[in-house]
Order: structure tokens, then C-alpha cells, then sequence
């Protein structure tokens, strides 16, 4: 008896100690940025915006893929956002998925902002894989990626383009 008590003891404390974080779910969709863009053109985003560099993803909800590199671009992100470097991610799912496209945002810590419902198209350049990523400096494309890519090569980039 006296170790069926033990038992209990011991998983009442594993399941009542919880780690402390300081995000809640709260002050995350606060950092979260969501825009409507259906019919729009995603250069309406940031075409008044003075940036050194401009790193816009496009990827969707059911692409595994896409999700990992989100990963990535939240990390790049947070680090690069004082330099002026903005990082949009543009999901090609409609607004009926927002309540998806947030879930996924919010739990891969995503605080850049994300444009929904856009087209498949980017400066007459048709969408036809995904994820796709297009690097735009003095509102040129420099680069355009077909595929996923890591932090450390999105991060060189930056670094060359700076």
C-alpha cells in the first residue's frame, strides 16, 4: 500500500509541476500580424516601406515543408528585424482557413507578418510549388528560391545583402 501511495505522490508531482514560460498564448497573438489580401497584390504590402532587404515566402497549410522553414524565418526574423529587414510570409490557403493559419503561426512562434488569401502569382512569376521564396532588394527580385532552405542559407543572404 505504502508504494501505491508513492506511486501517486510521485505523478502528482510530475503532472502539477509545470515549466514556467514567459509567452502565453495571449501575448503571442498580440505579436501575431495577419492581413487580408485577397484580389490584392502582396507589393501593396511593403511597397511604402523603406527596407534594406525583403524576403517573401509563400507557402500553405497543408505543406510540411513550409512549416519547418517558418521555423527558421521567425528565428531570422526576430534577429534581423532591427536592420530593416522584413520578412513576409504569404499564404496561398483562402480566408476560410485563417483560423489554420493562425494556429500554425501562433505555434511556431511566427511574429512577422503573414498576407492570406494572395494569388499564386508574384510579378508575373506563376506560384507552382511551394514553399517559394522570392528575395527583393531596391524592389528587384535578387533571388528566387523554389523549395525549402535552412536558416543558415537564408541567414548568408541576408548577410551578403546587408
Amino acid at each position: 500500500m505504502k508504494r501505491l501511495y508513492l506511486i501517486i505522490f510521485i505523478l502528482f508531482l510530475i503532472f502539477n509541476c509545470k515549466k514556467e514560460s514567459g509567452d502565453t498564448y495571449k501575448d503571442k497573438e498580440e505579436m501575431l500580424q495577419l492581413y487580408d489580401f485577397t484580389d490584392r497584390n502582396v507589393e501593396e504590402f511593403y511597397e511604402n516601406g523603406n527596407y534594406n532587404l525583403i524576403i517573401l515566402n509563400y507557402w500553405a497549410t497543408f505543406c510540411s515543408p513550409c512549416k519547418e522553414e517558418m521555423k527558421d524565418f521567425a528565428k531570422l526574423y526576430n534577429e534581423y528585424k532591427d536592420k530593416n529587414i522584413l520578412i513576409i510570409g504569404a499564404s496561398v490557403d483562402s480566408k476560410e482557413q485563417l483560423d489554420l493559419i493562425k494556429k500554425i503561426a501562433l505555434f511556431l512562434n511566427v511574429s512577422y507578418p503573414i498576407v492570406y488569401g494572395v494569388k499564386p502569382n508574384f510579378k508575373g512569376n506563376e506560384i507552382t510549388g511551394i514553399p517559394k521564396t522570392f528575395i527583393i532588394k531596391d524592389k528587384e527580385i535578387k533571388f528566387e528560391i523554389d523549395g525549402k532552405r535552412d536558416y543558415n542559407f537564408f541567414k548568408e543572404i541576408i548577410e551578403n545583402n546587408l
